[in-house]
C-alpha cells in the first residue's frame, strides 16, 4: 500500500482560505449590492470595495492549481506505486468522500432555501426574472427542477443540465470531479490495470470527457490549469526551484497579475501558470507563517465555498419579504452593514456546517473502504495460516 505522507505547507493553507474568501465576498457583493457602473458618485471607499471584491473567478483558478498540486500529486504517487492494483480504490474513496460528504448536504440546504423562497418570496424579481446580477443571471425559479437537482447530485451540472442558480459555485465541482476521474483513468491505463471496476472508471472518464468537449469546452480548457498544479508538485518534490529570489519573484508576479487583472482580465491559463510557478518553489516547505490558524481556516474553506451563496439568497428573500426590495442595495452604511453581516453569518454557519460534514470525511472514507480493508485482513490471515502450516 502507498505510504501516506501529510503535506502541510502554510502557504497552501493560506491560499485555500483566501481563495474561498475571495469567492465569497465577490458573490455576496454581487448579490446584495449595486454594481460599480450603477454608483453615480463612487467614493474612495466604494472603489476600494469593488477592487477587493473583484477576484471571485481568480479564487477558483487558485483552487484548481492547488487541487492539481495536492490531488494530482496523489495521482502521481499512485502511478509510481508497486501495488497500484490494490491502492487505486483508496484514491477513489478519498476523492468521493472529500467531495460528496459536503456536496449532498449542501444540496439539501439549497432545497430548503428554495422552499423558503417559494413560501416567503414567490414573486421576488431574483426568483422570477433575470438577470438580477452577474452571479444570478437566470431566474432562480428554474431550480425547481428534479432534473437539475439530480444532475447537481451526480456532478453533471454544467454538462447535462444547468447549474443551480441558488448555489452557482457548484459549477466548479463538476470540473474538479472530472479532473479527479481523468487522472485516475490515466493512471489505470498507463499501469495496465484492466479489471472490470478499472475499466468502468476509464469508461466513465471518457463519457465525462465527451460531454465536456460537446457541451462545456471550458471544462477541458481549465484542465490545463489543474495540470499546471500537477507540474508544480513534481517541481516541488524534485527541488527544481531553490533560489530564494525565485520564491519571492513568484509571489510578486502573482500579486502583480491580480492587480492587472482588476483592470484587464487576464487569461485563466496565464494566471494559473503564475500561481503554479509560485507554489512550485521548494522554499515554501520551510515557511511556517500563521500555519496553525491558516490550517484552521482552510479546514472549512470548502464548506464556506458552497454555503455562502445560498445564504446570500436567503438574505435577499428576507429583504423582499419584509421590505419588498426590487433591486440590490445601494452602497450606503445600511447596505454595507447588511453585506458584512451576511459574510459574518456565512463564516459562522460554514464552520458549523463543516463540523457536521467536512470534518467527518475520514469517517465516510473508512466506511467506503471497510470491505476492502476486510478483504486485505482476510488475505493476510490466510497467508499467515499457510506459512504456519
Amino acid at each position: 500500500m502507498i505510504q501516506k505522507t501529510r503535506l502541510s505547507l502554510a502557504v497552501l493553507h493560506h491560499m485555500r482560505w483566501l481563495a474561498a474568501f475571495m469567492v465569497a465576498i465577490s458573490h455576496i457583493r454581487q448579490n446584495l449590492l449595486l454594481d460599480y457602473v450603477d454608483v453615480k458618485h463612487p467614493t474612495l471607499l466604494d472603489k476600494l470595495l469593488f477592487s477587493v471584491t473583484a477576484y471571485g473567478h481568480a479564487g477558483v483558478v487558485v483552487f484548481f492549481v492547488l487541487s492539481g498540486f495536492l490531488v494530482g500529486g496523489k495521482a502521481i504517487t499512485l502511478l509510481n506505486s508497486e501495488t497500484v492494483k490494490t491502492d487505486w480504490p483508496h484514491y477513489l474513496a478519498d476523492r468521493f468522500s472529500r467531495i460528496f460528504i459536503v456536496l449532498w448536504p449542501a444540496l439539501l440546504l439549497c432545497g430548503l432555501v428554495l422552499v423558503f423562497l417559494r413560501l416567503e418570496a414567490p414573486t421576488a424579481p431574483f426568483l422570477t426574472s433575470a438577470p438580477w446580477g452577474w452571479a444570478i443571471n437566470r431566474p432562480i425559479n428554474g431550480d425547481f427542477s428534479v432534473l437539475r437537482l439530480v444532475n447537481a447530485a451526480l456532478l453533471l451540472n454544467g454538462l447535462t443540465a444547468k447549474t443551480l442558480q441558488v448555489d452557482s459555485p457548484l459549477w466548479s465541482l463538476t470540473y474538479e470531479w472530472f479532473y479527479y476521474m481523468a487522472a485516475l483513468a490515466l493512471v489505470l491505463m498507463l499501469r495496465r490495470v484492466f479489471s472490470l471496476s478499472a475499466l468502468a472508471i476509464m469508461g466513465y472518464a471518457v463519457v465525462l470527457l465527451a460531454l465536456g468537449l460537446r457541451l462545456n469546452p471550458n471544462m477541458i480548457v481549465l484542465s490545463f490549469v489543474w495540470v499546471f498544479g500537477v507540474i508544480a508538485k513534481v517541481t516541488f518534490d524534485r527541488g527544481l526551484l531553490l533560489n530564494p529570489l525565485a520564491k519571492w519573484a513568484g509571489l510578486l508576479m502573482v500579486v502583480a497579475a491580480l492587480i492587472v487583472d482588476r483592470a484587464i482580465s487576464l487569461p485563466d491559463l496565464f494566471l494559473g501558470a503564475l500561481i503554479a510557478f509560485m507554489v512550485a518553489h521548494r522554499g515554501w516547505a520551510e515557511w511556517r507563517g500563521g500555519e496553525v490558524w491558516g490550517e484552521k481556516l482552510a479546514g472549512f474553506s470548502y464548506s464556506f465555498y458552497v454555503v455562502h451563496f445560498p445564504l446570500s439568497i436567503v438574505v435577499l428573500g428576507l429583504l423582499y419579504r419584509f421590505e419588498g426590495i426590487h433591486g440590490r442595495l445601494p452602497l450606503n452604511a445600511r447596505g454595507l452593514i447588511v453585506a458584512s453581516s451576511t459574510l459574518a453569518a456565512a463564516i459562522v454557519i460554514a464552520r458549523v456546517f463543516a463540523f457536521c460534514t467536512e470534518d467527518r470525511t475520514q469517517v465516510l472514507r473508512h466506511i467506503l473502504l471497510a470491505p476492502k480493508l476486510a478483504d486485505t485482513v482476510a488475505q493476510k490471515s490466510e497467508g499467515a495460516s499457510q506459512i504456519s502450516a
